[in-house]
């Protein structure tokens, strides 16, 4: 950004050297630069930023500028901005005036603070590289008109619990809108306030029995509950099992025990997830018990059927006492010792192993 400086040379020296009594008595109208910021002050005695001159892609706003708290921007501040790609705001800020941020190609994520009491119309209006936008609890209750309007890339909104209305085109147009969250204290959405999004794969996060269930079911959009009763006891006990799978997996090829992985992590995340939906603990249930079956499928050394990793005599006696039902298999070792692939365990495969044997030997 081009560096704009109102006060001239001599004046900047003298403000470095008389007390901040000369400072506060300056204009609202006058701007003044310290280097990485260009800003004003308000009649409250509070510094308003205009512009941002650091190189870092992060914003991380001061406390105070010149002795002045920092509280604000001022409205278009970063107007078509093409660097900023974070903002950290600090414990005193409270404002986020009109088209703030519109327009801003890099702007990435946006975690609004506690101490907001302003939010306006139009402040991430196309910002377009926009990805989640999150809202600590405020004094904000509103999302104002055309706030996130043209944010084609945002994917996840989380509002706070204060919310109480989403204006009109407030996520117009934000076309890779997956999930928000809409708390209990909203009592109006605009009909308009999503207009130009694919519902068809979004999905609202709302508690039972609210305007917001209601708003959901009304306009075909899937939802969760977040008071909903989530039973893993079925999700745990098959975790436990397939622990004990994938600590002693030397039977199985790498490619089905490598699925198994990946199923089993995916089930951790969920069953430690405590906002977990029933429908995310039935799909985990579900995807490790295929993994499973598969897995059971294909061991990895055909006619092993005591599973010590060797083809002995030892394993075709093992079939003929089965058999003779001397002894029990398990799922694996049946297909084990199906050896010559007919769909069960005959005597044919005992022959057909000890032939084998002969070869080997």
């Amino acid at each position: 950004m081009k560096k704009v400086k109102k006060l001239t040379a001599v004046f900047l020296s003298v403000l470095l050297c008389v007390s901040f009594i000369s400072v506060f008595g300056a204009s609202a109208d006058t701007y003044y630069v310290d280097g990485t910021y260009k800003f004003k002050y308000l009649d409250d005695n509070t510094a308003m930023i205009a512009a941002y001159y650091g190189e870092d892609t992060t914003l991380r706003l001061p406390e105070d500028l010149l002795g002045h708290t920092v509280s604000s921007f001022e409205p278009n501040a970063f107007l078509n901005d093409s660097h900023i790609e974070y903002v950290e705001f600090n414990p005193s800020f409270s404002m986020i005036p009109v088209l703030l941020f519109s327009g801003s190609t890099a702007l990435k994520a946006i975690d609004l603070p506690a101490s907001l009491t302003l939010l306006s119309w139009g402040a991430f209006f196309n910002c377009t590289a926009l990805t989640t936008a999150t809202m600590q609890e405020s004094q904000v209750t509103v999302i104002p008109n055309q706030c996130f309007s043209g944010a084609v890339n945002l994917k996840t909104v989380t509002l706070s619990n204060n919310i109480t209305s989403i204006e009109k085109f407030a996520f117009k147009n934000c076309t890779s809108l997956e999930s928000i969250n809409l708390p209990a204290s909203v009592e109006n959405i605009a009909a308009d306030a999503f207009i130009g999004c694919d519902l068809t794969k979004l999905t609202v996060s709302c508690y039972s029995n609210t305007y917001a269930q209601q708003y959901a079911i009304d306009n075909g959009i899937n939802y969760v509950l977040l008071d909903e009763k989530v039973d893993k006891t079925e999700l745990q006990s098959v975790m436990v099992q397939v622990s004990g799978i994938l600590a002693d997996a030397k039977y199985y090829t790498p490619e089905t025990v490598k699925v198994l992985q990946s199923a089993y992590d995916a089930a951790v995340l969920v069953n430690n997830n405590d906002s977990a939906t029933q429908q995310q603990v039935q799909d985990a249930l579900n995807a490790l018990n295929t993994a499973v079956k598969d897995m059971v499928k294909y061991v990895y050394t055909l006619g092993d059927t005591n599973q010590d990793g060797r083809l002995t005599i030892s394993d075709v006696t093992l079939i003929q006492l089965y058999l003779c039902d001397a002894v029990s298999f398990t799922p694996e070792q049946i297909l084990a010792a199906d050896v010559d692939g007919s769909g069960e365990v005959t005597i044919s495969d005992a022959t057909a192993l000890q032939l084998l044997l002969v070869k080997i030997e």
